[in-house]
């Protein structure tokens, strides 16, 4: 291995580690601003109501409590 060799290769890695750096600073950066000014997303708030809630069956006596009605269309 000669001079030019050994430079080249040291410049190579000097080169990549300021890319790394840069590319790692960027993230970090990145990062802080979507923390800063991400507000989060109840997705519960999306679904119905009638997909959150068990659903409650009418027992036979309660049944014969509510009058019977006819839908008016």
């Amino acid at each position: 291995m000669d001079i030019t060799n050994a430079s080249e290769i040291l410049s190579g890695i000097i080169l990549l580690s300021f890319g790394l750096l840069v590319m790692a600073t960027t993230l970090v950066i990145i990062n802080n601003i979507l923390a800063k000014y991400w507000k989060t997303v109840n997705l519960v708030t999306w679904v119905p109501r009638a997909f959150s809630e068990t659903p409650r069956f009418v027992e036979p006596p309660e049944q014969e409590k509510i009058p019977p009605t006819l839908d008016s269309q």
